[in-house]
């Protein structure tokens, strides 16, 4: 999905993608983004940890 809609449909590789998800979680600040492996990316609220 994410390929889909930034790089519209281009194949890229995880470090590519590693990258992108490093600068959003960056950008949002108080939001957590977790890796479900074999699924994807979820958001939740930061736990303060």
């Amino acid at each position: 999905m994410f390929e889909d809609y930034v790089y519209d449909g281009e194949a890229i590789n995880k470090s590519v993608l590693h990258v992108a998800i490093l600068r959003i979680k960056q950008q949002l600040g108080k939001i957590n983004i977790e890796n479900v492996t074999n699924s994807g990316y979820v958001l939740k609220p930061y736990s303060g940890e």
